[in-house]
């Protein structure tokens, strides 16, 4: 299981627009974008780190409703 730091500097390696990972005790990381993100462009970006390799799921929290804020669990090995 990675650290947050380290999923971050994944994400980052894989161009998504981070800016900070903090790690949940439910074994995923709470994701808070950079802000600026178009509501239009979203939907791509969600979907390009769904495709990454290491992560297992990617959604929207149920709050805050924020489109800069995600939970991403990675993929166990």
């Amino acid at each position: 299981m990675p650290t947050a730091e380290e999923f971050r500097r994944h994400l980052l390696d894989h161009r998504i627009p981070v800016q900070y990972v903090a790690s949940l005790d439910n074994g995923r990381f709470q994701v808070y974008l950079q802000a600026g993100i178009e509501p239009h462009q979203f939907q791509a970006l969600l979907n390009n780190i769904r495709a990454l390799p290491g992560v297992h799921e990617a959604v929207r929290p149920p709050m805050p409703r924020s489109a800069d804020v995600l939970h991403i669990t990675p993929r166990g090995d």
